[in-house]
């Protein structure tokens, strides 16, 4: 198949209602090979425009090629941007136009023999449907031939992804294929995708859909800028800074906790012995016999259950952050800053803004 087409031509068919919209729904190109004789060129370049532009199937209005090529500025066959045999470049023109389905019909071979292919171009090669046939019998049943299959390619269902995301620079593939800048939906084969919404210095969105034939599968994506200051960009270093700080800090607090409860439990203990010592033993009635008042019994009992709770609140929680602070700021001490024990993921927060911060030994 020769690279250069001789003969191209441009159909736009749109809906009866819209002749006026600029952008078009459907794009039929029509290429020749140079091998093929004019007069085959004749025969079949403008027939066939005329017969898929009344085709029924397609219900789709015919706008003159003179008009196609003023409104698209397009120079022949020969001209420089001419690619009906490159798909690639024919995906590029149909983004530029707009065409929602592309169809490119490409004639090849010879007179008696002629290679036709009729593919519909889509977003990716991995979803362009494409129909191959050799004809023979001359323009008449290439013709035929022709118009069953370009109504094939444009009636075989595909599904359709579309995808919402918060942020509109975000980058977007769908199954492997990343979406040009600004794009939110592909058309597909029916099947399960993986779709990855990213951005930099955000937190990633990925999910998994399952399209059906002719449905519209939809995924809403949102993704929220890391908050850096938190861990200082969540190095190791950081990191090994913060635990030992935040360490060190809680066994502080615990030491003074932890003393001021020893002193109110040896004051506990000392009331208790002087309540023991000033009893010298038991009445007939077996009362106690204390050398001290009953008033003055009482008050030092009251005062040495006030100590024993303070020191069982405020000396057992302190050698609790004790023992957890030093212990925290151990492991902040064993961080080295190229460890590769700790990772950082990131996780979504609820306030608009993800954080750095799962970590795994």
């Amino acid at each position: 198949m020769p690279s250069t087409p001789r003969l191209v031509l441009f159909l736009l068919m749109l809906p009866l209602s819209a002749l006026a919209v600029e952008r078009p729904d459907v794009l039929v190109v029509i290429g020749a090979g140079s091998s093929l004789p004019d007069e085959f060129e004749d025969d079949v370049g403008e027939p066939l425009s005329f017969t898929l532009s009344k085709s029924k199937e397609l219900a789709f209005a015919f706008l003159p090629m003179d008009r196609v090529r003023t409104e698209l500025g397009y120079g022949g066959a020969m001209a420089p941007g001419s690619c009906v045999f490159d798909n690639e470049c024919l995906r590029k023109t149909r983004a530029s136009l707009g065409a929602d389905r592309f169809i490119v019909v490409k004639l090849a071979g010879t007179e008696a023999e002629v290679d036709l292919t009729v593919t519909r171009i889509t977003d990716s090669s991995v979803t362009d449907v494409s129909r191959t046939q050799k004809v023979q019998g001359g323009a008449a049943e290439v013709i035929n031939v022709a118009r069953g299959l370009a109504i094939e390619v444009l009636e075989e269902r595909r599904a359709t992804v579309v995808v919402t995301v918060n942020e509109p620079d975000a980058i977007i593939e769908v199954g492997g294929v990343r979406l040009p800048e600004g794009k939110r939906r592909l058309e597909v084969k029916p099947g399960s995708y993986r779709i990855t919404v990213s951005k930099p210095d955000f937190t990633p969105f990925e999910t998994t859909l399952t399209c059906r034939p002719g449905e519209q599968c939809a995924a809403s994506a949102s993704i929220f800028p890391l908050r850096q200051d938190d861990l200082g960009g969540a190095t190791n270093d950081t990191l090994s800074r913060s635990l030992v700080i935040s360490g060190w800090s809680a066994a502080g607090v615990g030491a003074v906790l932890t003393a001021v409860g020893i002193v109110y439990g040896l004051r506990s203990q000392e009331l208790s012995d002087e309540l023991d010592a000033a009893c010298i033993g038991t009445s007939a009635i077996g009362r106690s016999v204390c050398d001290l008042t009953r008033s003055e019994a009482d008050d030092k009992a009251a005062e040495g259950r006030e100590a024993a709770r303070i020191f069982n609140g405020a000396g057992i929680t302190g050698m609790v952050l004790l023992v957890a602070g030093i212990t925290t700021a151990a492991v902040g001490h064993g961080i080295a800053p190229d460890d590769t024990s700790v990772e950082v993921a990131p996780v979504s927060m609820g306030d608009g803004y993800g954080l750095l911060g799962t970590v795994r030994f």
